[in-house]
């Protein structure tokens, strides 16, 4: 990524397509039980309204975006895998042998971030 990348992305994607850019990202700042919020870049205004926006950040990715989800990041992915599958850890879990475990990474400490791309 970087500046250099992201224009390259608006010159040969967003503008020649006419396309709106949206992000979806973890912030730092919400723990795992925060509320997910959207954060307009017009309005600057948040879905939760306790919470201040966090864009924070002055990359042109976020000056750029018509809208930006917040999620939380979670310390152990395996708690956001409960929400999604109540029984992954009888019905999944038991069946993956150790070259597949990179699938659950991060969760339980494996390597890889296969569960945050897939969920």
């Amino acid at each position: 990524g970087g500046e250099e990348a992201w224009s390259s992305m608006y010159q040969h994607l967003l503008d020649v397509n006419c396309a709106d850019l949206g992000l979806v990202i973890g912030s730092s700042t919400m723990n795992s039980s925060a509320t997910p919020r959207i954060v307009t870049s017009t309005t600057s205004t948040t879905t939760n309204e306790n919470e201040s926006s966090s864009s924070s950040s002055s990359s042109s990715l976020y000056e750029r975006a018509k809208i930006v989800f917040e999620f939380p990041e979670y310390e152990e992915w395996a708690d956001a895998l409960d929400l999604l599958h109540t029984n992954w850890r009888t019905d999944v879990l038991p069946r993956l042998r150790q070259p597949c475990a990179s699938a659950l990474g991060p969760a339980l400490g494996m390597p890889g971030t296969s569960v945050i791309n897939f969920m």
